[in-house]
C-alpha cells in the first residue's frame, strides 16, 4: 500500500514538473545600436536617427514551441530637432513560424505619434493595425 501511494505521488510530482512552463534563456542586449527612418505621421521631421538598444529572451513552451520575445527601446532626433523615443517589442514562434512586431514611435514634437503593428511571417507581411495620435 506505501508503495503504491509513492508511485502514485512520484507519478503526480511529474505531470506538475512536465507543466510547468520552462524558464527564459536571457539571450542578452545587443547595442548599442544605431539606425535612421522616418516617423510616417510627422513626415514634416524628417530623417531621425536613433541609437539604442535591444534585449531578446528565448524560451520552449510546454508544447515545444520555441518563443523569443524581443524588447528594443531607442531614442532619437530628427534632422530638424524634434526628439523622438521608440519602443519595439517583437514575438517570433517556430511553429507555427510566425512574427509579430509592435512599434511605437513617440514624438517629442508637435507632431503625431506612430503606432504600428505588423505580422512580418509568414509572408506576405500583413499591416494590422496603424495609427497616427496626436
Amino acid at each position: 500500500m506505501l508503495r503504491s501511494s509513492a508511485i502514485a505521488l512520484m507519478a503526480a510530482a511529474l505531470l506538475v514538473t512536465a507543466a510547468a512552463p520552462a524558464a527564459a534563456e536571457n539571450l542578452g542586449r545587443v547595442g548599442p545600436t544605431t539606425f535612421a527612418m522616418f516617423n510616417p505621421c510627422a513626415p514634416e521631421d524628417g530623417l531621425i536617427t536613433f541609437t539604442g538598444y535591444m534585449h531578446t529572451a528565448k524560451r520552449v513552451r510546454p508544447d515545444g514551441v520555441t518563443v523569443f520575445h524581443t524588447n528594443s527601446h531607442f531614442t532619437g532626433v530628427s534632422v530638424i530637432g524634434t526628439p523622438y523615443v521608440l519602443n519595439i517589442t517583437s514575438v517570433i514562434t517556430s511553429e507555427p513560424a510566425t512574427t509579430y512586431l509592435h512599434r511605437g514611435t513617440i514624438s517629442r514634437g508637435p507632431g503625431d505619434d506612430s503606432w504600428l503593428l505588423i505580422r512580418t511571417s509568414p509572408p506576405p507581411v500583413e499591416v494590422i493595425e496603424h495609427s497616427c495620435r496626436g
